[in-house]
């Protein structure tokens, strides 16, 4: 078994004395191994962990590595697996399937950890249902994020309620801690928060989180930077007038909302925006491609780049094969995943090109002290979980994260915005 450094063995007694708690240590600092050891310090012997797809592998590979008793588990994949009366683990996109959750619902489970609960957020949808039913009958309940509140502080209102941890209703918690207002046509618009020390104070008993700058201050501090490229030229394959067409209008469209919303990142939904997000993200391919060739000819060992679009993720790693590149999206097996890890640890691949998402949970990638957003997710702590895949807490090199904008335009307007949601996310959480 992996010994636990003390901060965890703090963390693990913490969630053991809590029937209900709130894991919320940033990303890197060790989560899991924390949930693990409490789940021996309870003798918990019926265990479900709730996690992100993606996270199925390494919850499995870390309880063989951190529990007193090694347990081996199993992973619910398809509906007809049967869970394990000792260890599962199952994803929150199984979850919500009814035929697993009659599964899981008919076991005791001594310990439910729900890993990326902010992903439970709203209470409406199938799997937040079915996860929290899940969870109400265990004697103890641990959920874990590095980001509670991706968005505002509104976010932490379900985990709260349901753990018994405030009785507000959702409204009444949001014009509490909340400030917003209601835009006539963009709805709700958050613009800051109410109270936040108070609601600081209500969590604090039930809700435990550190910083890799508490538990390791010999670390240097993450470099955070923007940086502005010209656009580049894109294949002929994507100037049919439709595409194009579509883009501008959703680029003014942008605009417009950044205008009339006072610059709130609320005010903008990017799913009406794919187009011209698609068509930014393809015009940064070529400098990017230019600018990364360049450093690591000069001497950068390596880097990771995240981005959003597949065709754009392409693009880039075509655009550095001479270095090794590869690819890891949401289409990449476990095992083809696994390889580019090794490839990238060996130094074959100086270039992992990842999927925000795909690439912002279970993955090391401290081999790493460069990471460039070429494209970047409108929820700020998507990204800066995903940036910190590039950090560990034995690590004492300095690290680097760049974010890419192209030059006067929305899509830097939009990063600009980004930066004001975020620091009133840490005056909450940080």
């Amino acid at each position: 078994m992996v010994a636990l450094l003390p901060y965890q063995e703090a963390g693990a007694r913490f969630l053991a004395d809590r029937p209900r708690a709130i894991l919320a240590d940033a990303p890197r600092v060790g989560k899991t191994p924390q949930a693990i050891a409490a789940c021996d310090l309870v003798r918990a012997k019926h265990i479900l962990t709730l996690a992100p797809a993606i996270a199925r592998p390494n919850w499995l590979r870390e309880f063989a590595r951190f529990s007193w008793f090694g347990r081996p588990g199993r992973a619910i994949v398809k509906a007809k697996d049967a869970p394990d009366p000792y260890l599962t683990v199952c994803s929150y996109d199984n979850v919500h399937n009814p035929r697993v959750f009659a599964k899981l619902s008919a076991m005791r489970w001594d310990v439910v950890i729900a890993d990326e609960f902010h992903l439970l957020k709203n209470l409406a949808t199938r799997r937040a249902e079915h996860a929290y039913a899940l969870m109400a009958p265990a004697p103890y309940v641990w959920a874990l994020s590095g980001t509670p509140a991706p968005n505002d502080a509104g976010e932490l209102w379900p985990a709260l309620s349901q753990f018994g941890i405030t009785d507000m209703t959702y409204w009444q918690f949001m014009k509490r801690y909340v400030e917003y207002w209601e835009h006539p046509t963009f709805g709700v618009r958050i613009t800051g928060n109410r109270n936040a020390d108070e609601l600081r104070a209500l969590m604090a008993p039930h809700c435990l989180r550190r910083t890799l700058a508490e538990v390791a201050p010999e670390m240097p501090a993450q470099r955070v930077s923007s940086l502005v490229v010209e656009p580049g030229p894109i294949s002929d394959a994507y100037q049919d007038s439709e595409f194009m067409a579509r883009a501008r209008e959703e680029e003014s469209r942008l605009a417009d909302a950044l205008d009339a919303a006072q610059g709130q990142l609320e005010s903008l939904d990017p799913d009406e925006a794919r187009h011209y997000r698609r068509l930014v993200g393809l015009q940064k391919v070529q400098p990017l491609a230019e600018l990364v060739g360049t450093e690591l000819d000069a001497g950068m060992s390596c880097v990771v780049i995240f981005g959003w679009h597949t065709d754009v993720l392409a693009a880039l790693r075509l655009a550095l094969d001479r270095f090794g590149a590869r690819v890891v999206d949401g289409r990449t097996s476990p095992a083809a995943r696994e390889d580019a890890q090794a490839a990238f640890r060996l130094g074959i691949c100086r270039v992992l090109v990842l999927q925000i998402i795909t690439a912002g949970t279970a993955i090391d990638l401290s081999e790493a002290d460069d990471a460039l957003f070429a494209e970047w997710d409108w929820t700020p702590a998507n990204n800066q979980q995903a940036a910190m895949r590039i950090v560990s807490q034995f690590k004492r090199r300095p690290t680097r994260v760049r974010y890419a904008a192209i030059a006067d335009s929305v899509d830097e307007r939009v990063m600009r915005a980004q930066e004001g949601k975020q620091n009133r996310i840490a005056e909450i959480i940080d």
